[in-house]
């Protein structure tokens, strides 16, 4: 069920959260509690180097682009990853088209066919980061709604529980009292 279901199921049972907000840095609170704060989304990615072994700690700028993708989006290292993206499906179509070149040297029609491939280019945005971004604080707003949920939940059992341990005496007793 999503938020809104149990937020209706609740308010019908008469408990109100209408007062669950997203801040700017990702968090969810409600009544001055955090349920949720989110760590930083980076999203990196390294291209193999030509006629080199792919080494994870290099940051050279050619091989190599990271960034934040929330909860504050930075759109131009998000532009620098989807270069690497981009070149890095030209890398796959050239390997492709060379491998089928090689293995298939003598099948005219495949390599006439290969032309359609070695112009294709990878789409200019091959990601919609603002789309992603937005998916990840509504998932950050589920999370937080989740977590006060199950809080409360398990809050409404605890005080049942003990409506049902505790019953209050009230001193007087049902008996006549003879004389």
């Amino acid at each position: 069920m999503d938020e809104w279901g149990v937020e209706k199921q609740l308010d019908q049972k008469g408990v109100r959260i209408r007062d669950l907000t997203s801040s700017e840095d990702g968090r969810v609170t409600s009544l001055s509690h955090t349920w949720f704060h989110p760590t930083t989304v980076t999203i990196t990615t390294w291209i193999h180097p030509p006629n080199k072994h792919l080494n994870l700690k290099s940051h050279h700028t050619s091989y190599y682009a990271t960034a934040v993708l929330y909860p504050n989006q930075d759109n131009q290292g998000l532009q620098k990853v989807e270069c690497i993206f981009q070149r890095t499906l030209e890398n796959i179509r050239d390997t492709v088209v060379k491998h089928l070149q090689t293995e298939h040297a003598h099948d005219q029609v495949l390599l006439a066919s290969l032309q359609a491939v070695k112009s294709w280019s990878p789409p200019s945005k091959i990601l919609n980061w603002d789309r992603c971004n937005k998916d990840l604080h509504a998932a950050a707003k589920q999370m937080g709604f989740d977590q006060y949920h199950s809080w409360h939940c398990n809050f409404l059992k605890c005080m049942a529980d003990e409506d049902e341990e505790y019953t209050p005496s009230t001193g007087t007793s049902k008996r006549a009292k003879h004389a």
